[in-house]
């Protein structure tokens, strides 16, 4: 089984992460959603200086989902926190990036107000993380779908009948 496969994305159901009721789960990852939220406004409302400590806590939150999750980078909810801190360390540290500081505050926004993650849906078009050739349809589909709980995965296209 190759790493970047459909397979290595799924969650396993031996870690730490799920030996967590779904409740605490839940509460586990509002909480950090909401403390790197804070950070964000701070920063955009404050002084920049607060993304930075945003950057610092993405990467223990990613830290943490790594040993949660048994080590195993590929899993979706390890990417997504692993490309967080990417784009939030671009973000900060790139001369004339900061604006994607303001896309996330916005995007974590949405999630935590609605639960629509723009971030986990642009991860999903990744190959691996998807069974689907990559189509406009598909990803017109993966942007303008629902919230929906746990991972995002986008739901079948409805059959053209006739």
């Amino acid at each position: 089984m190759s790493v970047f496969s459909y397979e290595s994305t799924l969650e396993p159901s031996d870690t730490l992460m799920s030996r967590l009721s779904p409740g605490s789960r839940r509460v586990l990852i509002r909480l950090l959603y909401v403390v790197v939220e804070a950070g964000l406004i701070a920063g955009a409302f404050v002084d920049p200086i607060y993304w930075q400590w945003v950057v610092w806590f993405s990467i223990f939150h990613a830290a943490l989902f790594l040993v949660l999750f048994g080590f195993k980078p590929m899993v979706f909810p390890t990417q997504l926190r692993l490309v967080y801190v990417a784009w939030v360390a671009i973000g900060t540290f790139v001369p004339q990036m900061t604006w994607m500081m303001y896309v996330t505050m916005v995007g974590l926004g949405a999630n935590l107000l609605f639960g629509w993650c723009p971030l986990s849906r642009m991860i999903y078009l990744f190959p691996w993380n998807r069974q689907t050739p990559l189509t406009p349809q598909l990803f017109m589909r993966t942007f303008f779908s629902g919230p929906q709980p746990g991972r995002f995965k986008v739901i079948a296209a409805p059959a053209s009948g006739a």
